[in-house]
């Protein structure tokens, strides 16, 4: 290694300041129960002292020898803390408890009968071993009952809460929300501060305020005590061994108000040789109550400094490029206590393939000038197509990428070795697929060039010294991957020697003279002029519209299920930072020295440490120069798309539905429409029902054109191709036909499958077949036509089959394709599963969710493939996150829904009752409802070039409706 590279980071051997999360790990690693293992925001209220008595076991062994633990009460979950270390943590999801109550002990049993009994049909270990890693889910056969039995309190002060958090969860689906909010707000007013614990009885008390205290993946809600010399928080529960932390003033250096979840209520605390501590108030008056009186009695800075001093220093060399950015961060609102805002860092080395690393040789650079999503002219040529198929007004406003460049997801995919178990939280106890893990710097490279739908930047770890974030120390398992290599380290570019090394020369291109003269362009794109606006639309740099401060005002929004959904939103998607310049931003002077040779790197331990960064370099709170348009253009009407009859089509045609009114309605078939989809230019609806009929409607004339009975068994769906004549019809006799309407007969009959064939569709040269008989089966469309073309009679075509693909274990029901990101998605008839595909290489699963209670109905994707919107018979509406799997808004519907369309923002829904329902995805509420199938509607087809929406349904018919 060259000495100046050697040296670079050999001031640095002090204990740093590494992120937020990892400071507090040995905190966490005291007592194995952390905050971490509930679901985002689910509260944790009290713990008892109990034994527990398992299924099955004998119970005077057990009476002898009790298993003993804590029983933790959260607001969505039970949970037992063995006191052996080495026996799993048990969790009780409460929607998964069909009975929470006193046990009733038989006559003669030597276990009190004050025993608290949880049946369940599934549980969770967590921790088993004492070891880190993915949370082992047991389903249960049938429901089993787990028994408790309280040591030092009595069973109804235990049971009190328990039983009215587990009836709020099964009792009051529509409630649920607004009951927990109650229960949270009644043991929060029941826990008093205790004036003992004060210092010093003199001290003068200055304010009491109710706060979270925001750490990564968690807010844990207390009550923040101010008095004249400290700074107290009470938890409202006994995550902590003290009751209340304390923070003294005398200590604090610095004091900065932050957004929080795109609300001004946060409030950081920077504390010397301390950590940061940040609180979320309840209201932006409270936060910014408790920042003046912090302010009043202490020597910390909170306002304006001069802005324009840092950037002359900067620009004269004074304070380095990392330096420069961690203080543009901070100015931003970015903590490395908030995942959703999280320092964000640019990639600058775009060389992972040559033996040595040469700074000298601008190809050896990203473009700066350029964000992510613009490096490949292809990729952003397509994203540029679907940015202008977007109409101009209606629906949500226009974007190029549906991902953005900072998110939770993205800064655990970095430090999941150094933090495990948030990448656990985040992903609903599991890691991610092994094939998606973080494994190779030029691979992560590679894919945020190339990737449908990646457009990452760094985080700060990559430009600091400590690189335990890109070595398997802990020695987690962390998955496979398909050709069988076991993730561990982080493979490294031939460049770098460890990692060591490779963080060291990564920091020195980030402070090199190419860099520094080109890195304005950078923070033009993240935090100055062009981040929004027309110079963003310039330069490709529009992102999903809810990543905006201003899109959305959470406080606006009364409905507790609405504000749960935005902020899940807000969680999956991240935060773009505040904008802090309006005009370009200034470049750096050349810092190069003589002969034109890189100049010398110095780095400063206060530098690297996050915290001193940002009480070091000063600074402020308020933008400076912002333009006064804020989120202007970022909202508009809400529209829905039409989709392609290949489904999924990322450039969608839309129609306004706010104001749907019956056209006509017509009586077509002898029984229940099962499938409707419309010919490539608009005007003819094709429509197959369960009388065998596949019948072909004109809607200029609104009069039937053709009709034609196909195969003896009823028809599930139907598919026109493109030379305008021949239609693909799916039915109940295992059968593929290709009908043509010229010739007025079926050309082909393909024997597909065992059981009834519910869906099909063809993806460019690719055939896919959906059926009852639990397989989806990609095709080989043009071999198989090719065969198939020279008989008229059923051929079994196995040969031609690419792929059967795994992961569906009952009937498939409904199934739908994204184009762009080459993915397939379909429903399951039992236990609400919902699977993913790659339809890119070997049809890979992406993922695998249990989304619904009961049978899934329909699923559709997002525009932009990000989501996956799905209903069921548990008369549920949901959003899913298709990378991460996790659920961002669920809604309980008056009636069963059977059939949906959506556009991303709204959804149209084909109700059992016959109604078809125009839904708000982003305010998580149903705007209008319309009544007149007379039973279920089954399908939805959206015509923009008549402006019309067609339902089809159980009562024969088809409805025309208007959309103005």
């Amino acid at each position: 290694m060259d000495q100046s590279v050697g040296d670079l980071f050999a001031s640095l051997e002090s204990p740093l300041t590494e992120m937020a999360f990892a400071r507090d790990q040995d905190k966490f690693d005291v007592r194995r129960f952390s905050l971490l293992l509930l679901e985002t925001r689910e509260i944790y209220y009290d713990d008892y002292s109990v034994h527990y008595f398992p299924p099955g076991c004998m119970e005077r062994k057990l009476v002898q020898r009790p298993i003993k633990g804590r029983l933790l009460v959260c607001s969505n979950s039970i949970l037992f803390d063995p006191s052996d270390p080495l026996e799993p943590i048990l969790k009780f999801p409460l929607r998964k408890c069909t009975k929470l109550g006193r046990w009733e002990a038989p006559l003669m049993s030597p276990i009190s009968g004050d025993t608290i009994s949880i049946v369940a049909t599934e549980y969770v270990e967590m921790k088993e071993g004492n070891m880190v890693k993915p949370y082992h889910f047991v389903k249960l056969v049938k429901p089993q009952e787990f028994r408790f039995s309280p040591q030092y309190n009595p069973i109804s002060a235990v049971l009190g809460k328990a039983v009215r958090l587990w009836k709020a969860h099964r009792d009051h689906p529509r409630d649920r929300l607004t009951l927990i909010d109650a229960i949270t707000r009644e043991h929060c007013e029941s826990i008093q501060f205790n004036n003992s614990w004060l210092e010093d009885l003199s001290e003068k008390l200055l304010l009491k305020l109710t706060a979270d205290r925001v750490t990564p993946m968690v807010a844990n809600p207390g009550r923040v005590v101010l008095t004249d010399s400290i700074l107290y928080f009470q938890p409202f529960n006994n995550i902590d061994p003290e009751p209340v932390q304390k923070f003294r003033l005398s200590a604090v250096v610095r004091v900065v108000r932050r957004r929080y979840l795109l609300r001004q209520v946060g409030l950081e605390l920077f504390l010397r040789d301390g950590p940061v501590i940040f609180f979320a108030l309840d209201t932006e008056a409270a936060r910014d109550s408790l920042c003046e009186a912090v302010t009043k009695h202490t020597e910390a800075e909170s306002e304006a400094e001069n802005q324009g001093n840092m950037m002359l220093q900067w620009q004269n060399g004074e304070l380095s490029n990392f330096d420069y950015l961690m203080y543009l961060n901070r100015m931003a609102d970015r903590s490395f206590n908030d995942l959703t805002q999280y320092p964000v860092f640019p990639w600058v080395v775009a060389d992972y393939t040559s033996k040595t690393l040469d700074l000298e040789n601008p190809a050896t650079f990203r473009d700066l000038t350029k964000p992510i999503g613009a490096l490949n002219d292809d990729r952003l040529a397509a994203w540029k197509q679907r940015y202008d198929d977007m109409p101009p007004e209606g629906g949500i406003p226009k974007f190029l990428y549906g991902t953005h460049y900072s998110s939770p997801g993205y800064v655990l995919y970095y430090t999941v070795r150094e933090c495990p178990e948030y990448m656990l939280c985040l992903q609903n106890g599991k890691y991610d697929n092994a094939d998606r893990m973080f494994r190779s710097i030029a691979e992560t490279w590679d894919g945020v060039n190339n990737g449908i739908a990646d457009v990452k930047e760094l985080t700060p770890e990559f430009y600091m010294p400590d690189g335990d974030f890109l070595r398997n120390v802990q020695r987690l398992d962390l998955g496979t991957t398909q050709d069988t290599q076991k993730v561990d380290d982080v493979e490294l570019p031939p460049w770098a020697a460890d990692a060591k090394d490779f963080l060291a020369k990564f920091r020195q291109a980030l402070e090199c003279d190419h860099v520094s003269n080109n890195i304005h362009h950078w923070i033009d794109l993240i935090f100055g002029y062009k981040q929004r606006g027309p110079e963003a639309v310039t330069a490709d740099n529009v992102f999903y519209y809810i990543t905006y401060e201003g899109a959305v005002d959470l406080d606006a929004i009364a409905d507790p299920s609405e504000r749960e959904s935005l902020q899940a939103q807000i969680m999956e998607f991240g935060q773009t930072p505040k904008q802090l310049f309006s005009i370009p931003h200034p470049s750096r002077r050349s810092l190069a020295g003589a002969a034109g040779s890189s100049p010398a790197v110095t780095v400063s331990a206060a530098s690297v440490d996050a915290s001193a960064v940002a009480v070091t370099l000063g600074g402020t709170d308020e933008a400076v120069n912002v333009d006064g348009g804020g989120a202007a253009g970022l909202c508009g009407d809400a529209s829905v798309c039409a989709a392609s009859p290949a489904g999924g089509s990322a450039t969608p045609q839309w129609v306004d539905v706010h104001h749907l009114s019956v056209s006509s309605y017509h009586k077509l078939h002898r029984d229940a429409i099962q499938d409707a989809t419309l010919s490539s230019d608009g005007r003819t609806l094709y429509t197959v029902s369960q009388d065998c009929n596949l019948k072909l409607f004109n809607l200029d004339s609104l009069q039937q054109s053709h009709a034609a009975p196909i195969g003896d068994m009823s028809l599930a769906c139907c598919h026109p191709l493109d030379d305008g004549v021949t239609v693909m019809v799916g039915s109940w006799d295992n059968n593929v036909y290709w009908y043509n309407i010229e010739f007025g007969r079926v050309m082909a009959t393909l024997d597909a499958h065992d059981d009834a064939v519910c869906r099909v569709a063809v993806y460019g040269d690719r055939l896919i077949t959906a059926s009852w008989d639990s397989t989806v089966k990609i095709w080989d469309y043009k071999a198989a036509a090719s065969e198939l073309s020279s008989a008229v009679c059923k051929r079994r075509t196995d040969d031609c089959v690419l792929a059967e693909l795994d992961g569906v274990d009952s009937e498939v029901k409904c199934m739908d394709v994204h184009v762009d990101r080459e993915l397939l998605v379909v429903g399951g008839s039992h236990e609400g599963r919902v699977v993913i595909w790659s339809l890119a290489g070997s049809f890979d699963v992406i993922q695998t969710m249990g989304v619904h209670e009961e049978a899934v109905n329909d699923v559709a994707f997002s525009p932009d493939g990000q989501r996956i919107v799905s209903c069921g018979n548990d008369s549920l509406l949901k959003v899913t996150s298709v990378d991460h799997g996790n659920e961002i808004s669920s809604f309980t519907m008056d009636t069963e829904i059977c059939c949906i369309k959506t556009n991303g923002q709204l959804v149209l829904a084909g109700g059992e009752n016959g109604s078809l329902i125009v839904f708000d995805l982003v305010q998580n509420c149903v705007l209008s409802c319309h009544a007149k199938h007379t039973a279920a509607i089954r399908t939805i087809v959206i015509s923009s070039t008549t402006n019309r929406v067609i339902t089809g349904g159980d009562d024969n018919a088809i409805c025309v409706w208007n959309t103005s």
